[in-house]
C-alpha cells in the first residue's frame, strides 16, 4: 500500500474545509497508507518542514500539500495525480479576489527567478482549447499538490527554512527550478478557493465588473453634481472666464 504524508496547516479554516477534508480522508484511507501531519496556528513554513520530516522518517513515497482555505477535494484526486507519475503535480485553483485568475503562473522573462519581485514577471494562464490537461508551470500553489519525497533530497536548500516576503510555494518552485525539477498543473479539476468555485467564478467576475462600472458611473455623477453646485468651478479646478475676459465670481453670474 502506497504510504503518503498529508500536510494540513490549520489557521482559520474555510467553513467547508473540515467536512470536505474528513470525507476525502476517510475515502482515501482505505486505499492508501495516509500519514496525517497537521498543526494548528503555527507558521506555515514550520508546519510544512515538519510534514516533510515526518514523511522522510516514516518512509513515505509522496507528500500531499493542502491549505485550509481550499475545500471540495475530489475523492479520486490522489489517484489521478499519482497516475501522472510526476515529481510535482497539483490541481489548478484560482485567486479569491478579482479577477479570480488561476494560481498557476509562468514567467514573462525566464532569466528572472520565480521569487523575483522587482517588477511583474509572473503571469497566470488558463488551459487553452485542445491543449493538454496536464501542463508544465513555473509556479504552483499548495491547493492540492502532490510531491515525490525524493524531490526534497535533490534540493540544495530547504524551501521551508524561513518565512519572509516570498511565499513558500514560490520558494519551493524556485528551488525545484534550480535543480531542473519540473512542476505540472492538472486542469482536470479546479479546487475551490474561499468562496470561489469553478461554477461561480465567471459569475463573480461579471458581478465585480458591474460593480466597478457602477462605481465609476457614481463618481462621474458626483463630479457633475459638484460642478452644478459650484457652477463657477470646473471639475478640473479651472475657473471659466466671463465675456469681458475677467474671471466671474461665484454668485455674480448673469442668468
Amino acid at each position: 500500500m502506497t504510504r503518503i504524508a498529508v500536510c494540513v496547516p490549520l489557521f482559520d479554516p474555510h467553513e467547508d474545509f473540515i467536512p470536505h477534508f474528513i470525507e476525502w480522508y476517510a475515502a482515501n484511507k482505505r486505499e492508501y497508507d495516509l500519514r496525517l501531519a497537521y498543526e494548528y496556528k503555527k507558521p506555515l513554513h514550520k508546519i510544512q518542514a515538519a510534514a516533510v520530516d515526518l514523511a522522510q522518517k516514516q518512509g513515505c513515497t509522496h507528500i500531499l500539500f493542502v491549505e485550509d482555505d481550499h475545500w471540495g477535494f475530489p475523492v479520486d484526486g490522489l489517484e489521478t495525480l499519482l497516475a501522472e507519475d510526476k515529481d510535482v503535480v497539483g490541481f489548478v485553483t484560482v485567486s479569491k479576489s478579482y479577477p479570480f485568475h488561476t494560481l498557476c503562473m509562468r514567467r514573462g522573462d525566464s532569466s528572472y527567478d520565480i521569487t523575483y519581485t522587482g517588477h511583474k514577471n509572473m503571469f497566470p494562464f488558463e488551459r487553452a482549447p485542445e491543449s493538454p490537461e496536464v501542463q508544465t508551470t513555473d509556479l504552483l500553489s499548495w491547493a492540492f499538490t502532490l510531491v515525490k519525497i525524493e524531490v526534497f533530497e535533490k534540493l540544495q536548500e530547504d524551501p521551508f527554512r524561513f518565512w519572509g516576503d516570498v511565499p513558500t510555494d514560490s520558494e519551493f518552485c524556485q528551488q525545484c527550478e534550480l535543480e531542473g525539477i519540473e512542476r505540472h498543473v492538472h486542469f482536470g479539476y479546479l479546487i475551490p478557493h474561499g468562496d470561489v468555485t469553478a461554477e461561480n467564478r465567471g459569475l463573480l467576475r461579471q458581478m465585480h465588473s458591474i460593480q466597478l462600472q457602477a462605481g465609476a458611473l457614481e463618481r462621474k455623477r458626483e463630479q457633475d453634481r459638484s460642478a452644478d453646485v459650484h457652477g463657477d468651478i470646473r471639475t478640473d479646478g479651472s475657473v471659466p472666464e466671463s465675456d469681458s475676459g475677467a474671471p466671474e465670481m461665484a454668485g455674480e453670474r448673469s442668468g
